[in-house]
C-alpha cells in the first residue's frame, strides 16, 4: 500500500492507494480547500470561490511495463461554489439596464449533484513494487450526472420589486445556459509505499 498526498484543481487532501492486481489499483483519496477565481458573465464580473470538500475512489488500469494508467472513478461531492460581484457602473440585468445603488451586491450559488464521475489518465504507480516515493499526475475531467443549477440574488434598492426579480430571474437563465456539466481535473500526488 501507499499513502500519500495530492494537490490539484479539486483541492488538497490525503491519498490511499492499494494493488488489486499487478495491473490494476484502487485509490481512495478526498480534498479540502479553496480556491478563487474571476468570472465574466454578460455585462457582470464575478468573483467566485470553490470551497472543496469532496472524497472518492478511483481505479487505475496500467499499461504493461509503463506507468501510464488510465482512470475511473467516482466522488461524493460536498463542494460549495458561490460567487459575489458589486457593480460599480450600470449594469444590465435581463436585458434591462440599472444603476448600482439599484442592484447592490450580487451573489450566486451553484447548486452541483452530490455524485460525480471521474475519467482520465495519468503518471505514476504509487505501488509499484520498484519504488518507494513516487510523483504522480493525473489529467481528467469530473462528469456531473445533471446540470449544475445557479440562483442569483440582490440586496439593492430594487430588490424588492417585481420588475428587478423578473430581470433576475431572466439572468439567472443566462448564467444557467453559461454552466457546464464538467470540471477539468489536473493533480499532482507524492506518496510513499510502505
Amino acid at each position: 500500500m501507499a499513502l500519500g498526498v495530492r494537490a490539484g484543481t479539486l483541492g488538497l487532501g490525503p491519498e490511499l492507494s492499494a494493488p488489486l492486481v499487478s495491473w490494476c489499483t484502487v485509490r481512495v483519496l478526498g480534498h479540502g480547500g479553496t480556491i478563487s477565481i474571476t468570472r465574466r458573465i454578460n455585462d457582470i464580473e464575478f468573483g467566485a470561490d470553490v470551497e472543496f470538500a469532496n472524497v472518492g475512489a478511483i481505479v487505475d488500469l496500467h499499461a504493461p511495463h509503463s506507468y501510464f494508467h488510465g482512470s475511473a472513478g467516482v466522488f461524493y461531492n460536498a463542494n460549495e461554489w458561490t460567487g459575489r460581484a458589486t457593480p460599480d457602473r450600470p449594469v444590465r440585468i435581463g436585458g434591462i439596464r440599472f444603476q448600482p445603488y439599484e442592484v447592490g451586491s450580487l451573489r450566486v450559488d451553484v447548486a452541483t449533484p452530490e455524485a460525480v464521475f471521474y475519467t482520465g489518465f495519468g503518471f505514476g504507480n504509487p505501488v509499484a513494487p520498484d519504488v518507494r516515493w513516487c510523483v504522480s499526475l493525473d489529467l481528467g475531467v469530473w462528469w456531473f450526472p445533471e446540470q449544475p443549477v445557479a440562483r442569483l440574488s440582490a440586496d439593492g434598492a430594487l430588490a424588492g420589486y417585481d420588475l428587478f426579480q423578473a430581470a433576475l430571474r431572466q439572468e439567472e437563465r443566462d448564467v444557467n445556459d453559461e454552466l457546464i456539466r464538467w470540471w477539468p481535473v489536473v493533480s499532482l500526488g507524492i506518496s510513499y509505499r510502505f
